[in-house]
């Protein structure tokens, strides 16, 4: 029984950002080749460099899924708030005091969380 022939090509697929397909179809167009032949050429040529990423510290991913929760709870209140203001049970002075304070636990999140990333 005859082996099946290869096929010449093999699909690759990816999804690239709009910035970098923009660069891969710049560079391939002042080269005067085809975006695949270029990338083709990069990577088999080793024209590449790869600048390794720290791996994040074990506990980023907890603390993300906390942070991620208590702004959704942020967030909550923060619609309770304006409710309570919109139906005249909250005085404009108190909702300003609570969005204040919502603000404030905003930025002290974010400044744990920038405080907790390594870049």
């Amino acid at each position: 029984m005859p082996e099946e022939p290869k096929p010449k090509t093999i699909p690759a697929s990816f999804r690239l950002s709009s910035k970098a397909h923009k660069e891969l179809h710049d560079r391939a167009k002042l080269a005067n080749i085809s975006p695949r032949a270029w990338l083709e050429s990069a990577i088999l040529e080793n024209r590449t460099q790869i600048i390794a990423r720290q791996k994040p510290h074990p506990e980023l991913k907890p603390l993300l899924f906390q942070v991620n929760k208590a702004g959704n709870n942020l967030n909550q209140l923060a619609h309770r708030f304006n409710s309570l203001r919109l139906e005249n049970k909250l005085t404009a002075a108190d909702f300003l005091e609570g969005l204040r304070k919502l603000e404030q636990i905003e930025l002290d999140l974010a400044e744990a969380l920038a405080n907790a990333r390594p870049d």
